[in-house]
């Protein structure tokens, strides 16, 4: 798995939710990407930001699967694997990403997960 550098953290917060963009680069500065993080607002000090399980595991999963060549497919287990996930939780995760659009989900013995177009370019 690819090691990414932070390159850039953008933090913006009204009275309901805290937003966070993290900008990243691969080790070989091939690759930026970029992601959005929202939470609700909580009584934690302005300094700290907590992301749910969930958003950490999804934030990862879209950035691995960012670093692949477009159009790979990636089955569930190495999926699971090289982002450090269990993989009963990733389902879950990978059903709400494929929803919404971002990744495609494949079924079948050649099945697996890949990044579509909006999930490339989501900020």
């Amino acid at each position: 798995m690819p090691i990414y550098t932070v390159t850039k953290v953008t933090k913006w917060e009204d009275a309901r939710h805290r937003i966070v963009k993290i900008t990243a680069v691969t080790s070989l500065r091939t690759k930026e990407v970029s992601f959005v993080a929202i939470t609700l607002a909580s009584p934690v000090p302005r300094e700290l930001m907590q992301l749910t399980r969930a958003a950490d595991y999804a934030v990862r999963t879209m950035i691995y699967l960012s670093t692949l060549q477009e159009g790979t497919i990636v089955p569930k287990g190495r999926l699971a694997k090289a982002v450090e996930v269990p993989e009963s939780f990733l389902s879950k995760i990978l059903q709400t990403l494929a929803r919404t659009g971002m990744i495609q989900a494949r079924r079948g013995v050649d099945g697996g997960f890949a990044m579509l177009d909006r999930g490339a370019h989501a900020t």
